[in-house]
C-alpha cells in the first residue's frame, strides 16, 4: 500500500509572475490590446482546465472501492491525528464530508474524544460560517444535502484556527482547486488568519493546481 504523504510549511508558496498591465509602456496600445486579449485567452482557457480537471477527480472518486476509500480514510485520519498531537491546538474548524470526499467524521469524533472543540459549515446565501458541534444531534441535512449545523449552535469566531479545508485537486505547491462555488475563498478573505490543512486522495494531488490570484494557499496537504 503506499505510504501516506504530507506536504507541509517547506512548500513553495509562489504563484509565479502574471505580470501586469503596467509593465507595457503607455504609448503601446497595441501592445495593450495584444496583452489583454492573451490574458482573455489565458482565463478562458483556466476555465476549460477546471472543469476537466474537476470531472477526472469525481470520475475517480467515483471507481473508489469501498474497502480502498475506507483504507484511505484510515490513513489521513492516522495523519491528522499525529498533527493534531503535534500543534496541540484546543479547537479546529473542518468541513463534513460527502460524495466520497477525503473522510472527516472519523477525525470529528477523534476530536470530541479528546474534548476538542470542533466547528463546521453552514451555507448562509453566498457565505459560509462555522458553528460549534459537539455530537452528531448538533448537524441535520442542508444545502446539497450536506450535513450542516443546526440554527441552535454557536458561532465560532477562533480566527486563527487550524482547519482542514475540502478541494477537488490539490498542487505540490500548495495550491488548491475548490468546486467552483467560492464559499471558502469568500471566508479566507474575511478570515485569512487560519491555518490551512487540505485533505485528499492521492489522484487528486497535482504539480499545480489551476488557481486565481486570491486563492488561499494551504500550509499542509495531506492525502493517501
Amino acid at each position: 500500500m503506499e505510504v501516506l504523504r504530507i506536504w507541509g510549511k517547506n512548500m513553495e508558496m509562489s504563484k509565479g509572475n502574471k505580470g501586469s498591465n503596467k509593465d507595457i509602456p503607455r504609448d503601446c496600445e497595441g501592445q495593450k490590446v495584444q496583452k489583454n486579449q492573451q490574458d482573455q485567452n489565458d482565463c478562458e482557457n483556466q476555465e476549460v482546465l477546471k472543469k476537466l480537471l474537476r470531472k477526472q477527480m469525481f470520475d475517480l472518486r467515483k471507481k473508489l472501492l469501498p474497502e480502498q476509500e475506507a483504507q484511505k480514510n484510515q490513513d489521513i485520519l492516522k495523519q491528522l491525528i499525529t498533527l493534531d498531537q503535534e500543534c496541540g491546538c484546543p479547537n479546529w474548524y473542518a468541513y463534513i464530508d460527502y460524495h466520497h470526499e477525503a473522510g472527516t467524521k472519523a477525525w470529528i469524533e477523534y476530536l470530541w474524544t479528546q474534548n476538542r472543540q470542533i466547528a463546521v459549515p453552514r451555507v448562509e446565501g453566498k457565505e459560509i460560517r462555522f458553528y460549534w458541534i459537539t455530537c452528531w444531534d448538533d448537524v441535520e441535512s442542508g444545502c446539497m444535502g450536506i450535513l450542516e449545523p443546526k440554527e441552535s449552535c454557536t458561532l465560532a469566531q477562533c480566527l486563527d484556527s487550524h482547519m482542514v479545508v475540502p478541494g477537488v485537486a490539490f498542487g505540490r505547491d500548495g495550491s488548491r482547486m475548490g468546486y467552483g462555488g467560492g464559499f471558502y475563498d469568500r471566508f479566507f478573505a474575511t478570515e485569512p488568519k487560519h491555518h490551512t490543512v487540505g485533505i485528499c486522495f492521492d489522484f487528486q494531488m497535482v504539480d499545480v493546481a489551476p488557481v486565481e490570484e486570491h486563492d488561499m494557499y494551504m500550509e499542509k496537504v495531506i492525502f493517501a
